[in-house]
């Protein structure tokens, strides 16, 4: 993985809602660049992945097969019960 220019990370990673730890800072990271792998897609079920659905990005995302699958998992339908997650019902 490269290292990315500490000015663009504060961009990145505005989703972040909480302190995080290092681990969690890496598997954001991954996703971002686009390593989606089943064994991370609970963090999509954090506060901050659930943050990140809410960008832009994650709105494009949730179009993806992928994020279609994710949309059938638990934690989905967890997230589609709040009110972040009705209003993207919304707008579909």
């Amino acid at each position: 993985m490269q290292p990315e220019d500490p000015r663009r990370l504060k961009v990145s990673l505005s989703f972040l809602a909480q302190p995080q730890e290092p681990l969690l800072i890496f598997i954001c990271m991954l996703w971002l660049r686009g390593d989606r792998a089943s064994d991370l897609k609970y963090w999509l079920g954090t506060v901050d992945g659930r943050a990140r659905v809410q960008t832009t990005n994650g709105q494009d995302w949730l179009q993806t097969q992928g994020g279609l699958e994710w949309l059938q998992t638990e934690r989905a339908r967890d997230w589609l019960q709040t009110q972040e997650g009705r209003n993207w019902l919304q707008t579909e």
